[in-house]
């Protein structure tokens, strides 16, 4: 399941997104998509609130959604992945193991701030960005394809 959603208009830059699962908070997340696995199909109410730098939220947004099961399809196992896929604007941090994205991998630390003509990291926080990674590229991604194969019982 892909959840993904657009920054709603506020006073204030957007920090974070709460997410909820049938009424229940399951998250946070700083960008605006999620990916959600669901192992039974059914009807699910996911919801999101958005909180921006101040602590405003905003009202609850939800949507009500089915989830088919896949035909032949029994998950047996948690997969905890170490992120060997293919990465766009996206940085992997194998000793967590972590993504972050959307981000120039190009850029070394003392490149992002000279280039924005920032001595100190207050430079940065003053022109509006503060968080050490931004600005960033509008887009990043990763892809894995994990292959279960067949399971005969």
């Amino acid at each position: 399941m892909l959840l993904r959603w657009t920054e709603p208009d506020a006073s204030f830059d957007i920090d974070y997104y709460e997410l909820f699962k049938n009424g229940v908070s399951i998250g946070y997340n700083d960008g605006n998509f999620a990916a959600l696995f669901e192992t039974s199909a059914g009807n699910y109410n996911y919801g999101i609130i958005a909180y921006d730098m101040a602590g405003n939220a905003s009202p609850i947004s939800t949507i009500l959604v089915g989830v088919n099961q896949p035909p032949d399809f029994e998950l047996f196992n948690t997969f905890v992945s170490t992120f060997p896929g293919t990465l766009v604007n996206a940085y992997r941090d194998s000793a967590l193991p972590s993504l972050l994205a959307p981000v120039d991998v190009t850029q070394t630390w003392l490149t992002h701030f000279s280039s924005h003509s920032w001595t100190t990291i207050q430079d940065q926080i003053n022109a509006g960005y503060p968080i050490y990674a931004q600005p960033t590229p509008t887009t990043g991604s990763y892809e894995e394809i994990i292959n279960y194969g067949s399971c005969n019982q």
